[in-house]
């Protein structure tokens, strides 16, 4: 009898080990990281665009026009659930992706864009998220970010030439202490852009970090008056479903684009630029300081609302 007992018991405690060992897995693998990509779209309210269109119209005059460029960094990009918190997207590294910044590029070097063949329109990372309510980015680099190791990594304002793909292209920078264009879209108006002593053919938007005083080489001392960084927040999307949408009609629905009267043409993010004001606008930024006391250039008018991003079904 004592046998049978302490036979029993054996049995028994490996059926409790063994539902144990299943449970611990079964619990590990729902709090696995899945891996998640977003999607983007480039539009022009309810049409696709790029390089290939010709005559898009847009802008307050509903001008003809090309695309020229339209290449953006994305960053600090999280998913939120049905109770709001926030899970970062840890996104996956490669040419396109390093440390929390990407860059999403809709030119392909045809038809009037000036850029290179490749482009990318998704991003991909993985996140222990269950039940994505919403999903919340920048548009901008932050001026530094974390390894690995937690060692701290100049990122808005590093070198192009030494800094990892993406953030090692020429054409994405401004000055040093400017650091990186955030937003590199560029029009080419079939009629050119008229100044007041000559014509041009490009019409910019090209935003960055302003007002920008310290050393590069050190960002912890470097800071900026307008930091001019977008940050979006869309509700009920589903990455499996949804994408995120650009849209130019909208952000450059009060501009003229075929006119200038300050500076280059187009808006190149300073405060008293007049093509600015519209553009900021439809961004969601504050061109200006809302008063004398409140040193709020370059932030949100309304935190994650920018009018021109929205979600839309695949």
């Amino acid at each position: 009898m004592k046998s049978y007992n302490y036979l029993f018991g054996l049995a028994f405690c490996g059926a409790l080990m063994l539902n144990g060992n299943a449970f611990a897995k079964t619990a590990t693998k729902a709090n696995a990281a899945k891996q998640i990509t977003i999607s983007f779209a480039l539009k022009a309210g309810d049409r696709d665009i790029s390089c290939h269109d010709n005559h898009i119209l847009l802008g307050a005059d509903n001008s003809p026009t090309s695309i020229r460029d339209a290449r953006l960094y994305i960053s600090n990009v999280r998913l939120i659930d049905k109770t709001g918190k926030e899970y970062p997207l840890n996104l996956t590294q490669n040419e396109w992706q390093y440390m929390n910044v990407a860059l999403l590029d809709f030119e392909d070097a045809t038809g009037k864009c000036d850029g290179n063949p490749q482009t990318n329109t998704s991003i991909t990372g993985t996140s222990a998220v269950k039940n994505i309510q919403s999903i919340a980015f920048d548009i901008g680099v932050p001026v530094s970010g974390k390894d690995k190791t937690g060692k701290r990594v100049s990122l808005n304002h590093s070198n192009t030439e030494t800094s990892p793909s993406p953030l090692n292209i020429a054409a994405m920078a401004w000055n040093w202490q400017g650091g990186r264009k955030f937003t590199k879209f560029e029009l080419a108006p079939d009629e050119g852009v008229k100044r007041k002593n000559d014509t041009i053919k490009i019409w910019t938007i090209h935003l960055g970090s302003t007002d920008c005083a310290g050393n590069p080489a050190s960002d912890e001392d470097l800071k900026c008056s307008s930091p001019n960084r977008v940050e979006v927040k869309l509700d009920a999307f589903n990455p499996q479903k949804d994408k995120v949408v650009f849209d130019f009609k909208t952000l450059y629905v009060k501009a003229h684009i075929t006119k200038d009267d300050y500076g280059a043409a187009g808006c190149m993010s300073f405060t008293g630029d007049p093509e600015c004001e519209p553009i900021f606008a439809q961004l969601g930024l504050r061109l200006k300081p809302s008063s004398e006391e409140v040193k709020d250039a370059g932030t949100m008018i309304v935190p994650g609302v920018s009018p021109f991003i929205r979600k839309e079904a695949k």
